[in-house]
């Protein structure tokens, strides 16, 4: 999912984006403005896993320590320049909500893994005049599978490896 493209108003009626129940999905954020947007998802958490930034981070990003301590010069920003950084992070923890810094890229990991959150949520910028402007659009969760005791199962034994970490 690449957010770059999402131009058009907000209409609760329409249904962006189609995901199901079992997949684990990769979204480039992409801020192409020169301020920080604050990402939301409802329903749904993620992990952060990379980043591409206009300066050199060092060797943390917003808390996240950055694999093998370095970043990669010559990454390709949004304004179109190769004078980005690109940074694999070091996994965290699910969020839900996550700053977007000015002229960046930030990869998220969706797992969409538990069977009882399906139907429409949606995604948006957090800063609220944004929301109308194209920052704010649907997701359809769906399962087209049903549920079967076997997956209820596995899905109780999931759901208690987390609550034991």
């Amino acid at each position: 999912m690449d957010t770059e493209k999402i131009k058009e108003l907000f209409d609760g009626n329409r249904i962006d984006k189609i995901s199901q129940v079992g997949d684990i999905e990769e979204w480039n954020l992409v801020n192409a403005d020169n301020i920080a947007h604050v990402f939301h998802i409802h329903q749904l958490d993620f992990l952060v896993t990379e980043v591409t930034l206009p300066s050199d981070p060092g060797d943390t990003y917003n808390n996240y320590e950055i694999v093998d301590g370095s970043c990669t010069a010559g990454a390709e920003l949004p304004d179109g320049t190769s004078s980005g950084y690109h940074c694999t992070l070091e996994t965290q923890g699910y969020r839900d909500v996550f700053n977007l810094p000015a002229n960046s890229i930030t990869t998220v990991r969706i797992p969409f893994v538990n069977p009882f959150i399906t139907g429409v949520f949606v995604y948006h910028c957090h800063i609220l005049a944004h929301e109308d402007r194209g920052m704010m659009n649907n997701l359809k969760v769906i399962n087209p599978k049903g549920f079967s005791e076997a997956e209820m199962k596995q899905l109780k034994r999931i759901i208690e490896f987390f609550r034991n970490k």
